[in-house]
């Protein structure tokens, strides 16, 4: 379970297990990134020095329908993890690492896809890790800052079709989006998405959105993105847990668990559950909306 090379292992450890030698490494990193502007510790971070311990999985020729069987079947063995019940609370960490993020800011709208699009449906067999009305907590900066021009584009139809419009509406404006050639220009020059993009990104977390009860977030550094998602802040994952389990417990559940799924290493829960009866209704209540 090694993500690092054998020099930074210590970025995979808690901070309250690490040793001596570990710790102050992390205090001195973390004190002088503070004072690197954000193009440099991209750098470092996507540079040559930082490669995670991964490799080939499997590599199958063939017929389609044939490899793509055995592909899936490569897949869920080597990344479905088994896990005894839901959860009530659920926290992520999302991070920069995703295919929309290379060499740019993680901005609101991407931080509400990653966790809500793309974290949340991260299980096999229609169990999710999140009982459905549960709360999620999100632990990112959040900076509302928007990596130009490659997400022009996002931060428009953040700011003028999801927040006036929110989640039941902001498709409206889909359309103008669609036909704004300023935007487009962007695109053919090859320097970022096509304008209308935006929207799948958003939609992409619609069945989290629906499903979720309420999200907190924690350690915003700007308080627009979280505001216009909706999104409860706090300071600290202590108090975030807190505010969750009493909000759960005002809506009936007695004794509220959490559960961290870990991000990176990219992984599927399978989610055991009681009865054959029991996984039916869940699976049932599941199936989003068309």
């Amino acid at each position: 379970d090694n993500r690092f090379p054998f020099y930074l292992r210590w970025v995979q450890i808690l901070f309250r297990r690490m040793h001596w030698i570990q710790k102050a490494m992390a205090r001195i990193s973390c004190f002088f990134l503070k004072f690197l502007p954000n193009w440099l510790r991209l750098w470092i971070f996507w540079g040559p020095l930082v490669r995670g311990q991964f490799g080939l999985v499997q590599c199958v020729a063939g017929e389609t329908e044939a490899v793509h069987k055995q592909t899936l079947e490569a897949n869920y063995e080597d990344a479905v993890v088994d896990v005894d019940g839901q959860a009530d609370v659920l926290i992520l960490a999302p991070t920069c690492i995703g295919p929309y993020t290379k060499d740019t800011y993680l901005n609101p709208l991407l931080v509400n896809t990653y966790a809500l699009g793309y974290y949340y449906n991260m299980y096999v067999e229609g169990v999710p890790l999140l009982r459905q009305g549960g709360a999620m907590i999100v632990v990112n900066p959040m900076p509302y800052k928007w990596t130009e021009p490659t997400h022009t584009a996002y931060k428009a139809i953040f700011e003028e079709a999801v927040a006036p419009y929110g989640p039941s509406r902001f498709e409206e404006q889909q359309e103008r989006f669609a036909n704004d050639e300023t935007l487009n220009d962007i695109y053919r020059a090859g320097k970022g998405p096509a304008a209308v993009h935006g929207f799948y990104m958003y939609t992409w977390a619609a069945h989290g959105m629906e499903k979720v009860g309420k999200v907190f977030l924690v350690g915003a550094e700007d308080a627009r993105g979280p505001d216009v998602l909706g999104w409860e802040r706090h300071d600290t994952v202590v108090s975030a847990v807190a505010a969750a389990k009493e909000w759960l417990k005002g809506r009936g559940t007695k004794e509220p668990d959490a559960t961290f799924w870990q991000c990176p290493p990219v992984g599927y829960a399978r989610v055991a559950v009681g009865s054959e009866e029991e996984r039916a209704a869940i699976v049932a209540g599941n199936v989003c909306k068309k």
